[in-house]
């Protein structure tokens, strides 16, 4: 088959896979023509093999949940049959913040291949993968126990 058929029948979304597998960020990490320094180095230490911890802070509008977004939506693409979570103390709080922005990460690289599940919580992918969303919030089963 010709080179020009092969990529003609590519999604774009199947490219972006293939440069986030290959850690070639620069689809999500460089926009007008700046490159987001802080944002790149996240994706090289959520996706390398010997971080075990990673926090990541900065200001409102800093990349954050775009940054977590985009690793969720690309590891479960890649790895399927996985299991993830977005979690916040509230449950209201992913629902009405980090949700939205996961839908428009998914739209941004043109990913349809998911769907939501409004009442089990959770994004499930159509290679088997899922994002549960979880509520995180210390509830005490025990008001002795710490």
């Amino acid at each position: 088959m010709p080179v020009d058929e092969i990529l003609a029948e590519l999604r774009p979304i199947d490219l972006r896979q293939e440069l986030f597998r290959r850690q070639d960020f620069s689809f999500i990490t460089v926009r007008d023509g700046k490159r987001h320094l802080k944002q790149e180095q996240a994706l090289f230490t959520l996706t390398n093999s010997i971080t075990e911890e990673f926090l990541y802070d900065g200001a409102a509008g800093g990349a954050k949940s775009w940054t977590g977004a985009t690793w969720l939506l690309f590891m479960c693409l890649l790895y399927p049959k996985t299991r993830w979570f977005i979690g916040r103390e509230e449950l209201k709080r992913i629902t009405e913040s980090t949700l939205n922005t996961f839908f428009k990460v998914a739209s941004e690289y043109q990913c349809s291949s998911y769907r939501f599940n409004a009442q089990k919580n959770f994004i499930q992918f159509e290679n088997g993968s899922r994002i549960v969303l979880l509520e995180l919030k210390y509830l005490p089963r025990d008001p002795g126990t710490y």
